[in-house]
């Protein structure tokens, strides 16, 4: 099946991320510094985080699962929940270096891969929690992501192309990280940034103009 990730919305956003990416690496060299100083590692904690939001919100869930694990580990930095914190920072610093060749390897190939990462968790040259998952917490993720983008997603995507047809289908499709980011603001209380408004209206408008009826 027809890899129906939106690589523009990729390209809009590549930017954003290897500068808030450059800004989390600038914090945890502060932090390595100056272990006194938790700010910088709160810092490095909070761009994590954005870059996360981003990807999730462009729907490029290989790389937002990599990011997701960057959090957590900066998370434990925080808190002080690591053996060795040494390992951890070099950890920490190896997995933000590997994300933008990732994604300059998505932009590409055109293929988000998850699959490519998992050697790299599972050997622990990138972080990971996964080992610690539990079935009853991983089953949420499953049904939405397996089941829901998985399955359903793609049955009803499929439908809407015999019914509408390929054109109009791609041009809607468009829209998700629009509807995206407008979803995030009372779901996951993200705030909407002047970018990201202006971004939301272009693509509405390019949503309008390509299904507009021809004269």
């Amino acid at each position: 099946m027809s890899d129906r990730h939106d690589y523009l919305a990729l390209d809009w956003v590549r930017g954003e991320i290897q500068e808030t990416l450059n800004q989390a690496q600038q914090a945890l060299e502060a932090f390595v510094d100056n272990p006194n100083d938790s700010t910088r590692m709160r810092f490095c904690q909070t761009h994590l985080h954005q870059v996360c939001g981003t990807l999730q919100m462009v729907e490029f869930y290989g790389a937002a699962l990599l990011a997701e694990e960057m959090e957590k580990l900066a998370r434990a930095l925080v808190d002080q929940r690591v053996g060795n914190v040494a390992d951890s920072q070099e950890t920490l610093m190896r997995a933000i270096l590997q994300l933008p060749p990732y994604l300059d390897r998505v932009a590409s190939s055109r293929r988000d891969l998850p699959l490519v990462l998992l050697p790299l968790l599972a050997t622990g040259v990138l972080p990971s929690n996964l080992t610690q998952v539990r079935l009853a917490e991983a089953m949420p993720f499953i049904l939405a992501q397996g089941v829901g983008v998985g399955l359903v997603s793609s049955l009803t995507y499929a439908i809407a192309i015999a019914r509408l047809g390929v054109a109009k289908c791609a041009a809607i499709g468009s829209l998700a990280p629009a509807i995206a980011a407008v979803l995030a603001v009372p779901l996951l209380h993200e705030a909407l940034t002047l970018g990201t408004i202006l971004a939301v209206l272009i693509i509405c408008a390019g949503v309008m103009l390509a299904n507009r009826p021809k004269e």
